[in-house]
């Protein structure tokens, strides 16, 4: 009798590669739930057993659904374990689906195009790969380094006083430099909070796949296109910085 309570309270699992937005959005309201990410699966935990036996789960055609029993998870009908239960970063359904953003202009991109996401500390050492520098830190640099040194990096103008530059090795100048993660890239030291909902922000901010998000230390988020990106040299940044500040 125990164990048939344990499975109505929520001792089931499912697992899906499922993305269909259409899905998430009808099972939103069970808050009973909470979601993870296991490489190209989702996971959900805490399915009551009339949940599991819901039109919404039953019409999803990639799933497999799993019973908790102890340490173990068990497909639903088998009397054999068919793994541990798996350790991921989980969070509330409702909030990892109910994420709603501003619409962006993908055409242009200004430092005012934010929107707010949380870091925290880091829990690794990760390679940097970019840096955002001031205009006329890297300007200074930039006219005296060798061609070949510069060869190797792309760069952007942010606003009217930053550029975000793109390669290693980084540049040996003051700046705050990033580790990147797909297209994310977030300052040294910090990562997000829920790593988890970087693929619905990429989906939301940057629908084209070649957009970047850039990340501040208060969590805001910038758009950067790929197309924007020029190799760095003497000539390229002279006529972008000269167009810089001809327009401010």
């Amino acid at each position: 009798m125990a164990k048939n309570l344990g499975t109505e309270l929520g001792a089931f699992y499912l697992c899906t590669s499922m993305k269909d937005e259409r899905f998430w959005g009808n099972i939103r309201h069970w808050e009973n739930l909470s979601i993870a990410y296991e490489g190209d699966n989702i996971w959900l935990r805490g399915l009551t057993l009339i949940q599991t036996q819901s039109v919404e789960v039953m019409s999803l055609l990639h799933k497999q659904l799993f019973v908790q029993k102890e340490e173990k998870l068990f497909k639903v009908g088998s009397l054999l374990p068919e793994r541990s239960i798996p350790d991921l970063a989980w969070i509330p359904l409702k909030k990892a689906v109910g994420i709603e953003l501003p619409s962006f202009n993908f055409n242009f991109f200004y430092l005012s195009e934010k929107v707010r996401f949380d870091l925290v500390q880091a829990t690794q050492l990760r390679e940097s790969v970019a840096m955002l520098v001031d205009l006329s830190v890297l300007k200074d640099y930039v006219e005296t380094a060798p061609a070949l040194r510069l060869s190797v990096l792309k760069w952007v103008i942010l606003g009217s006083q930053h550029a975000f530059v793109l390669g290693t090795p980084l540049l040996p100048i003051q700046g705050l430099s990033f580790w990147q993660k797909g297209r994310c890239f977030f300052p040294d030291g910090l990562q997000p909070e829920f790593p988890i909902l970087l693929p619905t922000l990429e989906q939301k901010l940057g629908s084209n796949p070649l957009d970047y998000l850039v990340f501040n230390s208060n969590g805001q988020i910038l758009t950067v296109s790929a197309y924007q990106f020029k190799q760095l040299s003497r000539s390229s940044f002279r006529l972008s910085y000269e167009k810089t500040l001809a327009s401010h």
